[in-house]
């Protein structure tokens, strides 16, 4: 339970340790298992970029649709936080005065979330947590998606796989708007 605390409210090790009483270092030990369990049990199969297979069917099926090259349709929410600590309420208070975080995901028409990047603060708004985003260094460094697909688009044959996004975004070559 403490190892929840720590990850799931961003508690301190010795804040935990007044609801289970544990040690602050029991509860350290117990929360970095937790973790190396989630990512060893479920980084094969979700903790993952799509491999090569997966691309392909991905798209297969957006060129079906009239959008070659189309890897996945990016979105970022902003979720309420109930539970939200008042230390940190300033931070992460949205635009109307409510505690918030934003979520940016990437998924397709399959049950699988390939990316998810969580905990950005809700005063941001969609530009600046795409800035601080893996998805983005990712790109911007070339890591992905990969330069091993092609598509035709307006009989101009394209390297680099896209995501759907609105026109609120910098013009990357990664993200097409309509």
């Amino acid at each position: 339970m403490a190892a929840f605390l720590v990850l799931a409210y961003g508690e301190s090790y010795d804040r935990a340790d007044e609801y289970v009483r544990l040690s602050n270092s029991t509860i350290e030990v117990a929360t970095k298992k937790l973790i190396e369990f989630i990512v060893e049990e479920w980084e094969p199969v979700y903790l993952r970029h799509p491999n090569d297979e997966e691309v392909e069917r991905m798209l297969e099926r957006n060129a079906a649709r009239g959008m070659p090259g189309c890897i996945g349709s990016l979105d970022f929410s902003h979720w309420l936080w109930a539970a939200c600590r008042k230390g940190l309420a300033g931070q992460y208070q949205n635009h109307k005065k409510r505690r918030s975080i934003v979520m940016e995901t990437v998924c397709d028409e399959d049950p699988y979330i390939w990316h998810f990047f969580s905990g950005a603060p809700g005063n941001l708004n969609d530009l600046n947590v795409l800035c601080i985003s893996p998805l983005y260094f990712d790109g911007a460094e070339g890591v992905w998606p990969p330069r091993s697909f092609s598509s035709c688009v307006n009989r101009r044959t394209r390297r680099l796989l896209y995501y759907p996004s609105d026109s609120v975004y910098p013009k990357y070559p990664f993200f097409v708007s309509p």
